[in-house]
């Protein structure tokens, strides 16, 4: 499955690392970089194997707690099948 999110560019590396320590689970890929109010931002799509899926959420609601900042964009949760 592949999840879209709006990452800081500082942050991008902590969240691939993050993510790509649980073998198996995923990796993270950078689409494009975007300015918003001024301040630079990416997006990246997390490829997650689909028996980790319930995994990867809660590594993403962790992130929060690191102070970790990425935003899930609505409605681009897509399945590859």
């Amino acid at each position: 499955m592949k999840f879209y999110f709006e990452v800081m560019p500082e942050d991008i590396h902590i969240f691939a690392f993050i993510l790509e320590s649980y073998e198996d689970c995923g990796v993270i890929t950078t689409e494009k970089k975007v300015a918003e109010n001024g301040k630079m931002a990416s997006i990246v799509v997390a490829n997650v194997a689909d028996d980790y899926v319930d995994l990867f959420n809660k590594i993403v609601e962790s992130l929060g707690e690191m102070k970790i900042k990425i935003k899930k964009l609505p409605d681009t949760v897509k399945s590859d099948k």
